[in-house]
C-alpha cells in the first residue's frame, strides 16, 4: 500500500510540471495552414509568369519582319492543360517545368497573359478595358509591339473557411496575406469599395476593384514621378469569362505582374524604404 502511494505521489509531482498548451499555438498553426495556401497560389502564378517572360522576343528576332512572340492575350494554365492557345508553342509541360517537382495542378487557380495598348498613363490608374487583339487597330501579333503592355494575372477563389461573415480574409488568412512578398503590389485579394462601410480603409479606397493593400508605386511614363497607388485590376481582366465566373461576387487571391515582350526596353522602378523616401531606378 505505501509504494502505491509513493508512486501515486511522484506521478502527481511529475505532471504537476507540465506547462499548459501556450495560447498562440492555435494561431501559429492556422497561420501556417494559411501561408501554405497562399504559397500554392503564388507557385503557379510565379511558374506560369516566369514561362512568359522566357517568351521575349530577342534582340535579333526583334529586327526580322513578322517575328511575333508565341503568346496571345488569354493564353493561361489551370488544372494542367493550357487554355485559350492559338499556338502549338505554348505546351503545359513547358510551363510546369517552372514549377517546383511535386506540384499538383488545381482546377480553381488561372493564370493567363492580357497584351493592351499603352494609352499613355499611369499603368497602375489606366483602365484598360480590352485587349490589344479587339483595341482599334489591332492584330493577332499585337502582343509583341513594342508599345504593348503585358501583364500576367491569377486568381484563385479564396476557400470559405478562409472567410469571415462579411466576406472578407479571417484575421489568420489577412496576417499571412500581408506578410507575403509584394503584397498590395503585385499580390492581394480582390477589394471593391463598400458605400455601407464608414471605415477609413474603405473610405480610401478608388471606385473600381484593386489589389489589397495598396502599396502599387507607378511611374508616369513621361517623367521619373512616383504616386502611391492601388493597383486596379484592369477591366479586360474583370470581364474574363474565368475571373468573371469565380471571383465577380467572390473574395479571390489575386496576382497581377507585368512582362517585358522583349529584351531591351527600358522599365522604371521606384525603390522605397520604410519610411517612404523614394527614388527611382532603370532596369531592362
Amino acid at each position: 500500500m505505501y509504494l502505491w502511494v509513493v508512486l501515486a505521489t511522484f506521478i502527481v509531482a511529475i505532471l504537476s510540471y507540465n506547462l499548459s498548451v501556450r495560447p498562440d499555438m492555435d494561431r501559429t498553426y492556422m497561420e501556417t495552414k494559411a501561408k501554405t495556401a497562399i504559397a500554392r497560389f503564388k507557385l503557379q502564378h510565379t511558374a506560369f509568369y516566369s514561362y512568359i517572360d522566357s517568351k521575349r522576343l530577342k534582340l535579333d528576332e526583334q529586327a526580322v519582319p513578322g517575328a511575333a512572340v508565341d503568346y496571345v492575350s488569354r493564353v493561361g494554365y489551370n488544372n494542367g492543360h493550357v487554355i485559350g492557345t492559338q499556338s502549338d508553342k505554348i505546351k503545359a509541360e513547358d510551363i510546369e517545368s517552372f514549377l517546383p517537382a511535386g506540384y499538383t495542378p488545381r482546377s480553381d487557380i488561372y493564370s493567363k497573359v492580357f497584351c493592351f495598348q499603352k494609352d499613355g498613363n499611369n499603368s497602375l490608374e489606366a483602365e484598360y478595358g480590352e485587349i490589344c487583339e479587339t483595341a482599334p487597330g489591332g492584330t493577332m501579333t499585337c502582343c509583341s509591339k513594342e508599345d504593348t503592355i503585358v501583364y500576367v494575372a491569377s486568381w484563385q477563389q479564396i476557400p470559405s473557411n478562409w472567410l469571415n461573415k462579411s466576406g472578407k480574409p479571417t484575421s489568420d488568412m489577412m496576417l499571412s496575406i500581408a506578410k507575403t512578398d509584394g503584397y498590395g503590389k503585385t499580390f492581394g485579394y480582390n477589394q471593391i469599395k463598400d458605400s455601407e462601410d464608414t471605415s477609413q480603409e474603405s473610405q480610401n479606397l478608388p471606385d473600381y476593384p484593386v489589389i489589397s493593400g495598396g502599396f502599387g508605386y507607378g511611374i508616369n511614363d513621361t517623367d521619373t514621378t512616383f504616386n502611391l497607388k492601388y493597383q486596379r485590376i484592369f477591366g479586360a481582366i474583370l470581364n474574363d469569362a474565368d475571373y468573371h465566373e469565380q471571383c465577380n461576387h467572390n473574395t479571390c487571391f489575386v496576382a497581377l505582374q507585368r512582362v517585358q515582350n522583349r529584351e531591351g526596353l527600358t522599365e522604371y522602378k521606384a525603390r522605397c524604404d520604410a519610411e517612404g523616401n523614394c527614388s527611382i531606378t532603370t532596369e531592362d
